[in-house]
Parts: structure tokens; C-alpha cells; sequence
């Protein structure tokens, strides 16, 4: 902690400002955004759920809620009548009988994991964004301090 301290007490002005950045950065990028994007994921997982609940409600879709995974027929269509529940059925991997529960549980699982990989890969992209900029910094103050090179 202490080297920290007199590390920001003895940096010069663009150090500093290479430091706002990079808070900011980390902020916007693994804070901020994924949470953004998150909303986004349950926007689309009610859209989904609202497909899925109609088509358990059609009477021809009753086999895919009732039969084992394995008995469904497998030729279905991505637009077909009960394809949603055929995809989810099989995504789940389970031969379980499908409910709305067991796919809300699954699709909230999903979400978290995209928003756990969305803060990973934002802490990775603000991390390799900082040590970037503060290489290229440290890159040019010594090309600048080259040329102020008094001759002895």
C-alpha cells in the first residue's frame, strides 16, 4: 500500500491521467457494460419464455413436454410448430418432464454466465487496454528524454 501511495505522490501528470483512464476504464468496461448487455439477455429471455409458454399450451406440442427426449421425433424444423420446446428439451439434456420452471431456471443460468464472462472479458480488455497506453507512455518519455540529453 505503500509503495502505491508514493507511486501516485511521485507520478508526473500523464501518469496520472493514464491512471484516471484506466479506473474508468474498468468501470465503464467491467462494471457498467455488462450489467447494459444484461438487460438486454432478459429482454430476450421473456421474449423466449412467452414462445415457449405458447407453444405448451398447443395440443400438438403435448409430446414434448410428456415424452422422454429420446422417443421426440427428430425431424423438426427450426419454424416449426414446436421447436422451441424441442430445442430447449434438448439443450436441457435432461429426460425429465419439461416444465417452465426447469427452463426459467436453465435461461437464468445462461444469463449469468454471459454476465460473468462479459465482466471477465472486460476486466481483460480495460487490463490490456492500460498496460498498452502506459507502454506506449513510457515509450515516448524516454524517445523525449533522449533528445534532452545535455552533451558532457
Amino acid at each position: 500500500m505503500f509503495r502505491i501511495k508514493t507511486w501516485i505522490q511521485n507520478s508526473n501528470g500523464w501518469q496520472r491521467l493514464w491512471l484516471v483512464g484506466v479506473v474508468a476504464s474498468y468501470i465503464y468496461l467491467a462494471i457498467f457494460l455488462p450489467f447494459k448487455e444484461s438487460s438486454s439477455y432478459s429482454q430476450s429471455k421473456f421474449s423466449d419464455m412467452r414462445e415457449i409458454e405458447a407453444e405448451m399450451k398447443k395440443p400438438e406440442c403435448a409430446p414434448y413436454l410428456v415424452a422422454q427426449f429420446s422417443q421426440l421425433p427428430t425431424d423438426v424444423y427450426i419454424k416449426s410448430i414446436c421447436s422451441g420446446l424441442y430445442y430447449e428439451r434438448k439443450r436441457l439434456k435432461s429426460d425429465e418432464l419439461f416444465s417452465l420452471k426447469a427452463y426459467e431456471t436453465e435461461m437464468n443460468s445462461r444469463i449469468r454466465f454471459s454476465l460473468h464472462d462479459d465482466i471477465k472479458f472486460g476486466m481483460l480488455y480495460a487490463t490490456f487496454l492500460s498496460a498498452i497506453v502506459y507502454a506506449l507512455g513510457a515509450l515516448a518519455a524516454w524517445v523525449i528524454k533522449g533528445f534532452r540529453k545535455k552533451e558532457l
